[in-house]
């Protein structure tokens, strides 16, 4: 299996949505048996805290990268997070679409800006081109209706997330009488 840059050319492409703790999943490798997949998975199960690794990789770099978010300087390191990151992606397909060949390709990235720039991305909108223009219209459907529900886990992951400072928030919006309750 390759590692690419290019989500154009990959077979299986992640997003990790960092802003919201999901991962967007889409695997191309459709057959006349099984159509295209796309899925929201929460980040935990995608990442490697708590999996076995081994050398370069330790737990406190692994740790680093998941919880801080920062990259390790030295890119052999990063390179084996990856390979793991990579393989285990290829185990988790093996075990949602079981019977396909695991993939050639995979393209793995953040995604550190809010849910719509990704949903009115040029490679979301060929993504969708390339579904209708195949005629594939139920995954066409399925992709668009992913992408809904992130968009609203994103709106809804702040109340979910932190909902004491999001009541101490609306309390003082009722205090200062920024909005009124409804029927007042």
């Amino acid at each position: 299996m390759e590692l690419t840059n290019d989500p154009h050319r990959a077979e299986v492409v992640v997003f990790y949505l960092l802003n919201i703790d999901r991962a967007l999943l889409i695997d191309r490798r459709g057959t006349a048996d099984s159509d295209l997949f796309v899925e929201i998975l929460p980040q935990r199960e995608l990442l490697l805290q708590g999996r076995p690794i081994h050398p370069p990789l330790t737990p406190e770099i692994v740790r680093a990268i998941e919880s801080r978010r920062s990259m390790p300087r030295q890119p052999g390191i990063m390179q084996s997070y990856l390979q793991h990151i990579a393989r285990l992606i290829t185990s988790r397909l093996a075990d949602l679409r079981a019977g396909l060949p695991a993939p050639t390709t995979v393209s793995i990235g953040p995604h550190f800006a809010p849910t719509m720039l990704l949903a009115s991305s040029d490679f979301w909108h060929g993504f969708l081109r390339d579904l209708d223009s195949r005629g594939d219209r139920q995954s066409a459907r399925h992709a668009r209706q992913r992408m809904n529900e992130l968009l609203a886990w994103e709106i809804e992951y702040r109340e979910r997330s932190e909902p004491d400072r999001v009541q101490l928030l609306r309390e003082d919006y009722y205090a200062q009488e920024v909005f009124k309750p409804y029927g007042q």
